[in-house]
């Protein structure tokens, strides 16, 4: 299964953008994991350096936000190559 993870921290100012993303692509992607890992409460991986930090599969493909269009054509061409 594929797995999208999205590393968050509570005072970070773009990470309220990060939270509505994530609201929005897990209805489009139900075949997809969509973790939202808030780094406040959780260790953060050694990976991970900024957030928002956005890993498909365990690979970083966004720091920052991506732009939602980006970010759902990442998602369909992992769908698409499993």
């Amino acid at each position: 299964m594929l797995t999208l993870k999205v590393f968050v921290e509570e005072d970070c100012w773009s990470c309220s953008e990060s939270r509505r993303i994530v609201e929005e692509l897990a209805p489009q992607f139900p075949q997809v994991a969509i973790e939202l890992i808030d780094l406040t409460t959780h260790g953060r991986p050694d990976d991970v350096f900024a957030v928002p930090t956005y890993k498909l599969n365990d690979k970083i493909i966004s720091l920052g936000n991506p732009y939602l269009q980006d970010l759902r054509r990442k998602i369909q061409d992992a769908i698409d190559t499993m």
